[in-house]
């Protein structure tokens, strides 16, 4: 088994990889998403995690903390889910445009 033709095959049939940051990914994000990671970075958020491919064709970028920004100033683009799941994480925002979305865990 090779890890790395793994990937690579895993990425080029759709398949999503898991675990890890990729700088890649954070840049891929909306400006708009991007203007809100670098507020809650600045609020002391942290990226856990970043993938590509799930949902399709989308770019998420996971924050270990809950969303610290003022979300009923979210521009119509965006959607603000609650998910509320243990199994999966506390809030998302969706930028319906591009399809990337910035996800919140529920650490504080």
């Amino acid at each position: 088994m090779n890890l790395k033709t793994d990937l690579f095959n895993n990425k080029k049939r759709g398949i999503a990889i898991y675990n890890n940051i990729t700088q890649e990914h954070i840049e891929g994000l909306s400006a708009k998403l991007k203007a809100i990671l670098h507020n809650e970075l600045l609020l002391g958020n942290e990226i856990t995690e970043t993938w590509e491919g799930w949902p399709p064709d989308s770019i998420v970028v996971f924050l270990k903390k809950p969303f610290k920004t003022n979300i009923k100033k979210i521009d119509k683009e965006l959607e603000y889910r609650e998910i509320n799941d243990l199994h999966y994480w506390q809030a998302e925002i969706h930028d319906k445009k591009s399809n990337c979305i910035l996800l919140c865990g529920f650490a504080n």
